[in-house]
């Protein structure tokens, strides 16, 4: 797990934000079904709601074995996906430029 507070590897890692992908039609669509299967919970808006996620999986030698910065909210690897480069079973790797990151657990 990676903390970054001031959002270094957040830019260095490709990831924007955007309050068109964040508040698109199939995005609220997305939530509003979840909110109405139970399945989300409304929160505070004390965080970045405009802030796009994405996921990457690093490897021990600091190589990027997976890379996805989100296109929206709710564009997320498979559970499958990210297994699967946990397990080396992607393509390779392209080096990582380290920067000044947060890595507090």
């Amino acid at each position: 797990m990676l903390l970054d507070p001031h959002r270094h590897s957040y830019e260095q890692y490709g990831m924007n934000r955007s309050f068109k992908s964040s508040y698109s039609p199939s995005t609220l669509l997305f939530y509003l079904r979840s909110y109405w299967r139970g399945e989300y919970r409304l929160r505070s808006t004390e965080e970045d709601a405009t802030q796009l996620g994405g996921d990457f999986v690093v490897g021990q030698d600091g190589k990027i074995i997976l890379a996805h910065p989100s296109q929206t909210p709710i564009d997320r690897e498979s559970p499958e996906q990210l297994v699967s480069a946990l397990l080396g079973t992607t393509a390779e790797s392209e080096p990582l430029t380290p920067g000044p990151v947060a890595t507090e657990v």
